[in-house]
């Protein structure tokens, strides 16, 4: 759907990845579909309670300095996308997220996800799919899942 050579780094940085393919595909004509609705976006999001989500705003919000294992994890994230390490990915997700907000957030969606491209195929030849890193690894990760459907997953550097 889009070469990614065409991506600006500059303009990945003012919009975000997924408004430059959504732009992309648009201009290339090719159809744009979802993996949940907004509400079913929402709901996993709000199943974490407010109060929680407060009390770490807070915490973020009155911190001075950033530590340097943060900023070791930070490029050891950047690293591991880079070269693909989903091992190394799924320990850092799992390092930095309580267990209910990866069940809640990643794993619940993931299982919700995975027969939906199965739908979408019926009707296009081939299709590309853009999640966020974290619904790639992990035991419950999408990949996984549409490898038990028989997908064959092919990982595009």
């Amino acid at each position: 759907f889009v070469i990614l050579q065409n991506i600006a780094t500059k303009d990945m940085a003012k919009y975000g990845v997924d408004i430059l393919f959504i732009n992309n595909s648009k201009k290339i004509g090719k159809p744009i579909l979802t993996l949940e609705s907004n509400s079913e976006a929402l709901s996993s999001i709000s199943s974490i309670p407010l109060s929680k989500d407060i009390k770490r705003l807070k915490k973020l919000l009155n911190r001075q300095n950033i530590t340097k294992e943060e900023v070791q994890d930070r490029v050891d994230t950047l690293l591991a996308w880079t070269r693909g390490d989903i091992d190394r990915l799924d320990y850092l997700l799992k390092k930095h997220m309580n267990k209910s907000d990866y069940n809640n957030i990643i794993s619940k969606r993931n299982k919700m996800w995975y027969p939906r491209p199965y739908k979408f195929n019926k009707r296009y030849n081939t299709i590309f799919a853009v999640v966020g890193t974290a619904h790639l690894v992990g035991r419950y990760s999408l990949l996984n899942y549409l490898k038990s459907l028989g997908y064959k997953i092919t990982r595009i550097q």
